[in-house]
């Protein structure tokens, strides 16, 4: 992270000739990072549990670690969005390192797939769409997926920037 005056954080120079794997180098620099927050928490390298990636997955944990979800998890998007940038500017090979907080993402998918199933079944019984609140593009892919598989409903992201919300639509309807 860097101030118009001082280096706060530098980016690692990463090469393939790097002595510690890549995730490592993500733990140290975000040890660091968090360190500048004053929140006490700890980064850990966990496995990614979705089965679809090999991306490293650095869940932090701590007392205060709560403070870096946000609402609706948009300050913890913001934050695997900076970190990703910053690690990114300095690496041969482009990755992209995951972030949660206490398994919170696990936690909110889980909730989000509940809430895509049950407006689903409102919007079949109505047969009248249903727009959602504002979520972020993590969230709103979620409800995307959950639901492509439902042939008698479809959705539809519209609006923009944090005002992007999901519509559901009875299948028939569009």
């Amino acid at each position: 992270i860097y101030s118009s005056k001082t280096t706060l954080i530098q980016s690692p120079k990463i090469t393939k000739r790097s002595l510690l794997p890549l995730p490592f180098i993500f733990i140290n620099f975000f040890e660091k990072l968090i360190s500048l927050t004053g929140i006490s928490a700890t980064p850990f390298l966990t496995k990614n549990e979705d089965g679809k990636s090999d991306e490293p997955l650095i869940d932090i944990r701590g007392e205060d670690s709560g403070l870096l979800i946000g609402q609706k998890g948009r300050s913890l998007s913001a934050l695997q969005y900076i970190v990703n940038v910053i690690l990114n500017s300095s690496v041969d090979e482009k990755t992209r390192v995951l972030l949660d907080v206490e398994q919170y993402i696990g936690r909110r998918t889980i909730s989000l797939k509940n809430l895509a199933n049950q407006v689903s079944k409102r919007v079949i019984q109505t047969k009248k769409s249903v727009t959602l609140e504002p979520m972020t593009s993590r969230d709103r892919r979620i409800v995307h997926l959950t639901l492509e598989s439902n042939n008698n409903v479809l959705t539809e992201s519209t609006g923009e920037g944090f005002s992007r919300k999901i519509t559901v639509y009875p299948a028939n309807e569009k």
